[in-house]
């Protein structure tokens, strides 16, 4: 099964774990490119070899363990190519899969549940998400142990949950227990610890201690480029909040060349309309809209936005801040009417009293 663990504010990355039986030869090896392609996060080759994978591991039975297992890795490639209403299906298929086989205190359901929730998160579905974590979490300690790998892939997703919630102070104990599991474990320089190091990072930008975070995503992106290479999908996604952070402590001049690395990495290695792309477009704008430069953001903010509306429901809250931030920028550039509007969407989406003037 393809193992799930999370950098804040990007689709995760992802190891093969082992399945507990083996399968003909010609299944086994297609899942090892497979797998090998998703690492090197290249997700459309990835797709199209686990596609075929599900093919052959139905003709196993309904209950084969190893149906779940690709129903998994599949799931969580369309979750990185941003087909979400995909992935939740072959999410749940998998769980019932496992519910009907190895039962419900089974380390393979804890892993499905943990897909789920952060399947949950990306769409803002907190609610549903945290309680899956906790049972996964609870699971996996039980029959794994507590410094098992898998816990720390948890703890550290459960804080990635925490940090969407604006909870850091929250998430940063369970980072912090994770970092301790892979260092017990001597993965210091694992691909796992460079997720966990970024996760930390944004808990700590959320709390303000930004230079207790810096160092945080430099290791992060040291370790990426090392393990998975200079243009790994993950490596955009520590250039955005490493931007970030520059731009929250006034060193925009900084930010802005890695933002554009960051953007030309998503783009070339995601796609234009994915989801990671929207995130470093907005944060594009917001810094040329906070320097006076509406003309410039504008755009960055509209793609954004338009992403948004593929991949996001309607009342989502990243669409209230999108659509807020993109009403400013309109502002600048005289667009008023176009941003009241913007505006009032956003007001919707939170439920707030509209102007009886909008």
């Amino acid at each position: 099964m393809v193992r799930k663990w999370l950098i804040t504010g990007a689709a995760g990355l992802s190891l093969l774990a082992a399945v507990g039986c083996a399968g003909p030869e010609r299944f086994e090896q297609d899942r090892k490119i497979a797998t090998q392609a998703f690492m090197a996060g290249n997700y459309t080759v990835a797709e199209q070899r686990f596609e075929r994978n599900v093919h052959r591991a139905e003709r196993f039975g309904p209950n084969d363990p190893r149906l779940a297992a690709s129903l998994n890795d599949l799931g969580l490639t369309y979750f990185h190519l941003a087909k979400y209403k995909q992935a939740e299906s072959l999410f749940l298929r998998a769980r019932n899969i496992q519910l009907a086989g190895v039962g419900p205190d089974h380390a393979d359901l804890a892993e499905t549940l943990n897909n789920l929730a952060f399947l949950y998160v990306e769409q803002g579905r907190y609610r549903e998400a945290e309680p899956l974590y906790h049972r996964a979490l609870s699971i996996q300690e039980r029959n794994l142990g507590e410094e098992h790998v898998d816990v720390a892939t948890t703890l550290n997703n459960l804080a990635r949950l925490y940090e969407a919630e604006g909870r850091y102070a929250e998430g940063v104990p369970l980072t912090l227990r994770a970092i301790e599991i892979l260092e017990n474990l001597e993965m210091a320089r694992h691909p796992y610890m460079a997720a966990t190091l970024n996760n930390l990072g944004t808990l700590y930008t959320g709390l303000g201690r930004y230079e207790d975070a810096e160092p945080l995503y430099l290791e992060a992106i040291d370790i990426t480029r090392t393990e998975l290479g200079p243009d790994h999908p993950q490596i955009a996604a520590s250039l955005n909040n490493l931007a970030a952070l520059y731009v929250a402590q006034g060193r925009a001049a900084e930010a802005e060349p890695l933002y554009r690395e960051a953007l030309n990495m998503a783009r070339g290695t995601l796609g234009v309309s994915h989801p990671q792309t929207a995130r470093i477009l907005v944060n594009m704008g917001i810094m040329y809209a906070s320097q006076g430069r509406y003309g410039v953001a504008v755009p960055l903010l509209e793609e954004a936005l338009a992403i948004r509306e593929e991949h996001l429901p309607p009342d989502h809250i990243l669409m209230a801040e999108t659509l807020e931030h993109t009403a400013t920028a309109l502002r600048g550039v005289g667009q008023i009417a176009k941003a009241d509007s913007f505006d009032r969407r956003a007001r919707e989406i939170r439920g707030e009293p509209l102007d009886d003037n909008t």
